[in-house]
């Protein structure tokens, strides 16, 4: 269970949530990794709110391994441009209610209690919006699992 398998399904399960969520049902797209690159302004909008998950750092330690997870929200505003702050901020209370809410997200991954908050820069780009939700999700121990795929051992030296 790789810090990338963490984003992938926290990337599905978000794209689940906002595919059901009545105000964004087939709108935006979720990603694992970094969004796309998109040259052309009017099909960026249409696909707002882009959200992409990454991890960006991960930390092992004696007791646990950590992964810090970020989370990017852009949005487009179609309407007045004055309506765009209200739009984000929609949706990362809708995106981090649905993270703590459904906390382990597919019964795996447990974000940390505590962890999870939310930012927006004042630099905006301008007719975009964007901020950013960083939270730590709980790995499983390196040592307390089996390296199968390359034929590790055990702590005890069994297969």
């Amino acid at each position: 269970m790789t810090p990338w398998m963490c984003a992938t399904e926290i990337a599905d399960f978000l794209r689940a949530q906002i595919a059901g969520h009545d105000e964004r049902a087939g709108a935006g797209e979720v990603y694992a990794g970094f969004l796309p690159v998109s040259t052309v302004r009017e099909v960026t909008a249409e696909r707002c709110p882009h959200v992409a998950i990454r991890p960006h750092q991960v930390e092992d330690g004696k007791e646990r391994s950590v992964a810090k997870m970020a989370v990017y929200v852009v949005v487009s505003p179609k309407d007045a441009p004055r309506d765009g702050a209200a739009e984000l901020y929609h949706v990362l209370e809708f995106l981090r209610f649905s993270l703590l809410s459904n906390n382990p997200i597919k019964n795996r991954w447990k974000i940390e209690d505590g962890t999870l908050e939310t930012s927006i820069p004042d630099e905006q780009p301008y007719p975009k919006l964007w901020g950013r939700m960083d939270f730590d999700v709980i790995l499983p121990q390196a040592e307390n699992v089996r390296n199968d795929i390359l034929g590790g051992y055990d702590k005890g030296g069994r297969r």
